[in-house]
């Protein structure tokens, strides 16, 4: 039997199950140790005849009919000319944005605002970008999506939505993202996220950090399958154990005639065990692969393809959304993608399939690609600082 590491003891080691009796006395903290104030005055200036007269500069007839205001860029709808092309107006962007005193790369097409309102929508850059904090977020999240299996707080729109996700319906999220890009601090919303509205019995947390400080002011919470792992080979047996585990789930459910942890939870209400979520946290992963090599490759793999069914989903962290560590089965199951700025235009196509995220102004400015939507949302994702972190987990 190869090496595993130490569960936590409220769970059965070989199905992550919870035992009789187990976390009866756990309840989810206060939330009012967040920060709950949106700073977001809009005192934006209205330049709808500067981006006509600039567009008109370049050979293009607009008119501006609407604007949106966002927490980072302004979306002003746009009224063409029929018969102009996207690809001319795309085209002509950097050149506009120059002209209306912006660089290259700052305006962008909204494909995801044109198709829900009239008119064709380009992102310019506020002068102030607004702040949302997470406590705003999560009473929002708590209030609406309670029904949800793993609610998760995602950020608020360009066109300002705020938009939280089921992280089963991923049901796995990659987040790539230079220093200083808000990656850290999104990973730390997650895992907020889900402490905050769900119970150790229902979702419980792997989480794996090679660099030993992201992780360790969760080490505490009854949530957490198993100790923060910093260590390569500690996340070796680890990814390679929640293999088993996800496999042991199978049988459970072959046994019992259903086909997803969803179906046996409705059936556990009966007397059965109840099989908790499991959500597996891992930052920096391109550093975790170039050190354990094939070993965490090929589990993480496995898990990517397979453990949905089993109620165990993957969020997975990396600053080099490189090709040889985004690749193979993570590739191909790993289909939602959180992007915030990267070093270059090729590290935006491998973990969007497109360029965008190389121009975004960081600090948490992103864009979300789901699988069942072909758009890209652009969000600025919320804002948590270590002291609310520190503070909420002392409750438990």
């Amino acid at each position: 039997m190869p090496p595993t590491i130490s569960l936590n003891a409220g769970l059965h080691p070989e199905t992550a199950m919870l035992k009789r009796g187990g976390f009866k006395s756990h309840t989810l903290p206060d939330l009012n140790c967040f920060n709950v104030v949106d700073e977001d005055s809009c005192n934006e200036d209205d330049i709808s005849e500067k981006i006509e007269q600039a567009f008109k500069d370049f050979g293009l007839n607009i008119k501006v009919v609407s604007q949106n205001f966002g927490p980072m860029v302004v979306t002003y709808f746009l009224e063409i000319e029929s018969g102009t092309k996207l690809s001319k107006i795309n085209s002509s962007l950097p050149d506009i944005g120059v002209k209306l005193g912006f660089s290259s790369e700052s305006l962008r097409l909204n494909s995801a605002a044109s198709a829900s309102h009239d008119g064709i929508g380009v992102e310019v850059p506020r002068a102030s970008r607004s702040v949302l904090y997470f406590g705003s977020m999560i009473s929002y999240a708590k209030e609406n999506f309670s029904k949800s299996n793993i609610p998760v707080c995602i950020g608020i729109s360009s066109l300002g939505e705020k938009v939280v996700r089921d992280l089963t319906n991923f049901p796995h999220i990659m987040l790539a993202g230079s220093t200083g890009s808000g990656k850290s601090v999104a990973l730390n919303v997650l895992i907020m996220s889900i402490i905050s509205i769900r119970k150790a019995s229902e979702v419980q947390l792997v989480l794996i950090d090679p660099k030993a400080v992201e992780f360790s002011i969760y080490q505490a919470l009854p949530n957490l399958l198993t100790d923060v792992i910093s260590e390569t080979e500690d996340a070796v047996k680890c990814l390679s154990q929640l293999c088993s585990i996800m496999d042991e789930r199978y049988k459970i459910l072959k046994q019992n005639n259903v086909r997803n942890i969803k179906e046996y939870q409705d059936i556990s209400q009966g007397g059965k065990l109840k099989m908790p979520y499991i959500v597996v946290v891992i930052d920096e992963l391109g550093d975790l692969i170039m050190e354990g090599g094939k070993d965490i490759e090929n589990s993480v793999g496995r898990l990517a393809q397979k453990a949905r069914a089993a109620g165990i989903h993957l969020v997975l962290a990396t600053q080099r959304p490189t090709a040889d560590i985004i690749k193979g089965l993570i590739k191909t199951n790993v289909s939602g993608r959180l992007a915030f700025r990267v070093s270059s235009r090729v590290d935006s196509e491998v973990i969007l399939g497109e360029r965008g995220a190389e121009s975004l102004f960081g600090k948490g400015d992103c864009l979300l690609s789901e699988i069942d939507s072909k758009d890209l949302i652009r969000l600025q994702a919320p804002y948590i600082d270590i002291g609310e972190i520190k503070k909420f987990c002392s409750q438990f």
